[in-house]
């Protein structure tokens, strides 16, 4: 019988202030005293410290998984640190990305944030490492990271490293763009009781509450919150989330520690279109936790050794009836039916890992380490089966670093890996580090990278049925399957200097050369007069760029962070138009200033070119202002800051265009915040 044939369901999933508080928020910021001492947080740390001001060259881990000062890393790296979070106003961690040379934040709905690098972003983003506290949120069913179920409290956040490159060498397949790695604060650094409340205009109601102590020797730190708002205003996508996380150390003894962290978020999201009758309106729930243990020894002159075990889960519950849709499927009549959707998808992920750090020399320094990893998917809607499918992988790791010369220094590190679907891959990286003076370095690195293909890939059998027997049904996706990895090789020359002690400037000129890259295309479907979508690596791609980061304290009360990217990406355009997936120019730039003892300002100015995202039409160049203002206080025993917060202070943008709706018009939001520290 021949397939019928409807609107494909897609499965990608007015409120603005008053025109005067804008104003009023920026007469606020020129008529606030200028004088006094420098302001401090609702903790009482000073926000601008003579150590912020005159400090040692800031140190990184995420490059080769070796604590090295950012002049020594085979990587360009950037940190965004915890005053820097706050400054931003942000509500969501993605929008902290956006000071990111390179990287590229935007909303395909307002529960469903993309983040990506250098291009190549799509609802499901599928070429970068995210970790938090060394695991990996990426999702095996689909890829990606689903940003807005994370069990994570922005609050919760001490640091971020962002390696802006491939770097599998130290992390592993994904680790294929770049990689992102959040540090949250450690139970010892978090004691006492913090709350904070947000209330604002497209119905935003956040809340979310600290608590620290120790028992004896175990410390420990509990956060609960929850987050909503109405999304968009043109679209059906409100959300709604609670979480739970708890994080546990003990100390076994003078050189063994145990550290334990669990997580829980649930919550529901609004799916659907209002004018589409096979993919209208519903609620999408969720569950997202997850549960880590990490064992550590210090073996003494730099020497450790950890033994790390995490489990993901993360379910979506989302099964639908469709509205009355027509159906034509000669020879019979044509008639109405209600066909049944399910897009339930549960992934978990079990990985274990051994790391041991190791110093031979004084000179010659390094980290191996092996792990398992095991990956389970449910999705009978994605999958075309109702049983779990799996795939197993293994990984052996060696990072060394060597300085051969006073002024040289080599880094140079592997990973082999290999999974159920491609078998095993070998990714490398070397590095040189030339100091040219004590406060400039040169560098020069090559790297190989890859990305294994999803379950969805490989496995990929979406098919829509009509009658309950299926005699009768739609096949949307068959993938055939037999997908190679997707590859990549970097090459790069970057500049750092201190050019002055409050002055910091970090340059790099890149290209990456891809190739095998995982696109859909449309086949004819075996035995059946219709069409389906499926995977092959179809498509390649070189990536030309340069970016530019520069940290400034003129004085005790400022500090400047800005960022600026340049790239190019020529592709042969096969599957998906990877060419446009990037803009030519971005930059950010984020201005803080202590106005007095009692008040801090921020202003975040972010510019993005046109370009458009793999799955949305072209958006036109975005200009974003940001803007906080925020006073501290004290009550008795309560102290602690009130902010107001101006997002789009320009007024409405757009920075998504989904192909089957109007555009995502982001419009003005403001907020006030309430933190209050009860310690």
């Amino acid at each position: 019988m021949k397939s019928p044939r409807w609107t494909t369901p897609s499965h990608p999933e007015l409120e603005s202030g008053t025109r005067a508080l804008p104003l009023l928020l920026g007469i606020c910021l020129l008529a606030a005293p200028s004088g006094g001492v420098l302001a401090a947080d609702a903790q009482g740390r000073p926000l601008l410290s003579e150590e912020d001001f005159l400090g040692e060259m800031p140190v990184v881990s995420s490059a080769t998984r070796m604590a090295q000062p950012l002049s020594e890393t085979p990587a360009a790296t950037t940190i965004i640190d915890r005053q820097m979070i706050e400054a931003t106003g942000a509500r969501s961690i993605v929008d902290v990305f956006r000071l990111v040379p390179g990287m590229l934040v935007g909303y395909e709905s307002g529960n469903r944030p993309v983040v990506t690098t250098h291009g190549f972003g799509e609802v499901f983003a599928r070429r970068m490492q995210v970790l938090i506290d060394g695991r990996s949120v990426y999702v095996p069913a689909y890829g990606g990271v689903p940003w807005a179920d994370l069990p994570l409290a922005l609050e919760d956040i001490e640091r971020i490293e962002v390696v802006r490159g491939p770097n599998a060498a130290s992390y592993g397949a994904n680790s294929f763009l770049g990689i992102i790695s959040i540090t949250t604060r450690k139970p010892r650094d978090a004691q006492g009781t913090q709350a904070k409340l947000s209330a604002g205009t497209q119905s935003i109601r956040d809340a979310v509450v600290h608590t620290g102590d120790h028992v004896g020797k175990l410390d420990y730190h509990l956060t609960v919150g929850l987050q909503q708002d109405n999304g968009f205003h043109v679209r059906h996508d409100r959300q709604q989330h609670q979480f739970l996380t708890t994080s546990l150390s003990y100390p076994l003894g003078d050189s063994d520690g145990v550290e334990a962290q669990f997580g829980y978020s649930g919550g529901q999201n609004e799916k659907g279109y209002f004018d589409n009758a096979s993919n209208g309106p519903r609620d999408q729930q969720v569950i997202s936790r997850y549960e880590q243990l990490r064992w550590r020894r210090d073996l003494g002159q730099g020497n450790n050794l950890s033994l790390q075990f995490y489990h993901n889960y993360h379910e979506t519950d989302e099964q639908f009836t469709t509205a009355p849709i027509l159906i034509s499927a000669p020879p019979l009549p044509p008639f109405s039916v209600q066909v049944p959707i399910n897009y339930d998808v549960t992934s978990e992920r079990y990985d274990l890992e051994l790391q041991n750090a190791f110093g031979i020399s004084r000179d010659l320094r390094g980290v191996w380490g092996l792990g398992w990893r095991v990956d389970q998917v449910v999705s009978p809607g994605f999958l075309g089966t109702s049983g779990p499918q799996e795939n197993r992988a293994q990984r052996v790791f060696l990072n060394m670093e060597w300085r051969t010369t006073r002024d040289l220094t080599l880094n140079a590190g592997a990973m082999w890996e290999h999974d159920q679907i491609v078998g095993g891959d070998l990714s490398p990286r070397i590095a040189l580090n030339y100091q040219l003076t004590p406060r400039q370095t040169l560098r020069a690195s090559v790297s190989r990278a890859t990305r294994n293909p999803v379950l969805v890939e490989e496995q990929g059998n979406l098919r829509f049925c009509v009658n309950p027997s299926c005699s009768v049904f739609d096949q949307f996706v068959l993938s055939s399957g037999g997908l190679e990895p997707e590859k990549t090789v970097s090459r790069e020359i970057g500049y750092f200097a201190r050019v002055i002690s409050n002055l910091t400037l970090d340059l790099r000129v890149y290209q990456d050369k891809l190739s095998g890259l995982i696109g859909t295309y449309v086949r004819p479907f075996p035995d059946l007069d219709t069409q389906v979508k499926d995977f092959r690596n179809g498509d390649s791609a070189t990536v030309n760029g340069f970016e530019a980061q520069a940290t400034y304290r003129p004085n005790f009360k400022d500090r400047l962070i800005l960022g600026y990217a340049h790239m190019h990406i020529k592709s042969s355009d096969v599957d998906q138009k990877y060419s446009d997936s990037a803009p030519q120019g971005s930059g950010s730039l984020l201005w803080i200033h202590n106005l007095s003892d009692r008040y801090l300002a921020s202003l975040a100015y972010y510019y993005v070119g046109g370009m458009a995202f793999l799955d949305s039409k072209p958006v036109e160049p975005v200009r974003r202002l940001d803007l906080r203002l925020a006073r501290t206080y004290r009550m008795g025993k309560v102290n602690g800051d009130i902010a107001l917060v101006v997002q789009s202070a320009l007024g409405r943008y757009d920075e998504y265009y989904p192909p089957t709706m109007q555009e995502n018009e982001f419009a003005r939001r403001m907020f006030i915040t309430l933190g209050m520290n009860f310690r």
